[in-house]
């Protein structure tokens, strides 16, 4: 071995030396190196064990079938080294053969063994004119580094060997005097004395070559039990978990020094394994702690969103996230640029809620003073309608006698030219209903613009909220594919999707509100464009009642020369009266239609505003502008 550690391990070496002083020391644990648990460790320790009893080819197959199994393992890195020290296959005969013991016995006697020892590798040996010390201690080295089993062999064999060569030559001795002496007599016989000396000498060389092995074979079995014993302390010491224990043994060359050798390296790699263990586990420990910070900043940024998006649920659209890097800093920006182009697009809206309100608002006035008008006309037209028919009685009258002709027909003057001045003013009060009238369709087709446009931001709504939805869905699959992580973005791209889902509903709220809006301004535009015809129709109509006055006007005063055909025209004058009567009813009904269809027109107008109203209030609920402003 290249070291001789101590083993400084603090277990007894007997296990009943713990209780001595009567105290019971703790039972150590299960041994983790059990090779019922280990396979390789169980291959490890038989290739071990074949290579100390000499099969060397076994050996040499197992340590391979190891490497092969797993080379990088403690195991495999033990089976390596213990086959990288084997000699080559080619020593194995001439290693293997000091130590059997059938070929020392079978070549006859202690030549067998000398030749045996004599086929040893020469390394080590003195060489030249060495001195008798340096040639025991080249055998005692020499003896040390032979196996125990080799050992063994060599004491059995010189027990065997010795007395039967201490016999032979005691007989060979005794032999030799008794044969000069009795030659003679008896060639072939052997006295009993002779016999029985023999036996005596041979039980007393066995006895003297057994008491001289003795303390040879005390030596090596004292040395293996300190061996071994020091195996036991250190196992201990391994079971217990020390893999700084040191393994020291007395033999350095034989089976115990190889399996001491092994059990270091087992202890060493043991703590390698420890040391490196501890170092993955430190940074899996500092990897955790990493993982850890990284997933309390990212939930801080998730609450830190979603507490702006609680705001933006309320309605306040001024709010701007804060953006960080990262995939929340991402969706952060998404949201503040949702939420900028919702903003401007409530301001659109409510800017042009507010222009529609106005317009409404000034159209139903336009109405309701068209309406007032159309009234007075009415009326105007009842007064005309109730002249004409005090005419029509002063015709009548203008048969019955001439007397009271002129004075008819100075009323007939009269009348005709209050009738002529009712007239301007019913032209003028037509004129001013025709522009009303016009003014207002201009307004109504003006709103029907603007409701078209509030439709296109509908439509610019619409889409936003679906890029927004899209967005969040985005976001969702994103989270999916975190895994865990991903819990607090799946939950704020619901939010998002929500918030998406809530404007698409405003949307569509504000939608059928123009499409009313736009239903009812249409009728509206039809209402204002049949009452521009019935006005036009009524101008017609007053502008020949008022040529019918002037005609009157000139028939009374040419009454007084005409007043001889009176009786004829009499007839003329009463069918024109009734004409002028007819005329001045039609347009007194078409006043009063005028006047109603007005009044719907208001109301139309009036409903438009509300609905209005309602467009902004719905919008109002966002807030687009910063309290601090």
């Amino acid at each position: 071995m290249d070291r001789q550690p101590n083993l400084n391990s603090s277990a007894p070496d007997d296990p009943t030396e713990s209780t001595a002083n009567g105290m019971n020391s703790p039972e150590p644990p299960a041994n983790p190196l059990d090779p019922a648990d280990d396979p390789l460790l169980e291959k490890l320790l038989q290739a071990n064990s074949l290579e100390q009893a000499g099969d060397l080819e076994g050996a040499r197959i197992l340590y391979e079938e190891i490497i092969a199994i797993d080379v990088s393992s403690v195991w495999g890195a033990s089976a390596k080294k213990a086959l990288d020290n084997l000699p080559p296959e080619s020593d194995f005969d001439a290693s293997e053969s000091p130590g059997d013991l059938s070929s020392l016995t079978a070549t006859g006697g202690e030549n067998a063994y000398l030749n045996s020892v004599a086929s040893f590798p020469p390394t080590g040996k003195p060489q030249g004119n060495s001195t008798g010390i340096l040639g025991f201690n080249w055998a005692r080295e020499r003896w040390k580094s032979l196996s125990v089993g080799l050992k063994f062999k060599i004491l059995l064999a010189v027990a065997a060997i010795v007395p039967v060569v201490a016999f032979e030559r005691t007989l060979v001795w005794f032999e030799r005097p008794v044969a000069e002496s009795e030659t003679a007599a008896a060639p072939n016989a052997i006295s009993y004395e002779r016999v029985v000396r023999a036996r005596f000498l041979g039980l007393a060389v066995g006895a003297g070559t057994a008491l001289a092995l003795l303390p040879i074979a005390y030596a090596i079995i004292r040395s293996l039990e300190l061996n071994l014993r020091s195996m036991v302390r250190f196992t201990r010491a391994l079971s217990l978990g020390n893999t700084q224990a040191q393994l020291s043994v007395t033999t350095t060359a034989d089976e115990v020094a190889v399996l001491a050798e092994k059990l270091q390296d087992i202890a060493d790699r043991m703590g390698e394994s420890e040391r490196q263990m501890q170092i993955v586990e430190r940074e899996r420990t500092q990897d955790t702690q990493k993982q850890t910070q990284e997933k309390e900043r990212l939930q801080q940024q998730v609450m830190d969103l979603l507490v702006h998006i609680e705001g933006a649920r309320a309605g306040d659209l001024t709010i701007q996230v804060p953006t960080v890097a990262g995939e929340v800093g991402a969706i952060a920006d998404a949201f503040n640029t949702t939420l900028g182009s919702l903003k401007q697009l409530v301001e659109r809206v409510n800017t042009i809620a507010s222009r529609v309100t106005q317009q409404a608002q000034t159209s139903q006035t336009s109405v309701l003073e068209f309406s007032s008008a159309t009234f007075a006309q009415s009326e105007n037209l009842q007064n005309t309608l109730r002249t004409v028919v005090g005419i029509s009685e002063s015709i009548r009258q203008v048969a019955g006698t001439t007397q009271e002709a002129a004075t008819i027909a100075r009323q007939a003057t009269n009348a005709a030219q209050t009738g002529d001045t009712a007239m301007d003013r019913t032209v003028e009060v037509v004129d001013k209903i025709r522009s009303a009238v016009a003014n207002t369709a201009k307004k109504a087709k003006r709103l029907a613009e603007s409701s078209q446009e509030v439709s296109q931001i509908l439509a610019s709504i619409s889409g936003i909220s679906e890029k927004a939805n899209l967005l969040a869905f985005n976001a969702s699959i994103e989270a999916a594919r975190a895994g865990e992580q991903g819990v607090g973005f799946r939950q704020v791209a619901d939010e998002v999707r929500a918030l998406a889902a809530q404007v698409s509903e405003s949307t569509a709220d504000i939608e059928q509100l123009i499409n009313t809006i736009q239903e009812e301004t249409a009728e509206v535009i039809d209402v204002l464009e049949l009452g521009t015809t019935e006005v036009v129709k009524g101008s017609g109509l007053v502008d020949r009642t008022k040529r019918t006055l002037q005609d009157l006007t000139r028939l009374s005063q040419q009454i007084d020369g005409y007043l001889q055909d009176v009786s004829r025209n009499t007839i003329d004058q009463t069918e024109a009266s009734e004409q002028v009567n007819q005329t001045v009813e039609t347009a007194a009904k078409i006043a009063s239609a005028t006047a109603t269809e007005a009044q719907g027109v208001a109301a139309k107008l009036q409903e438009l505003a509300t609905d209005a109203n309602t467009l902004q209030s719905s919008v109002a609920q966002f807030q687009v502008r910063s309290n601090d402003r």
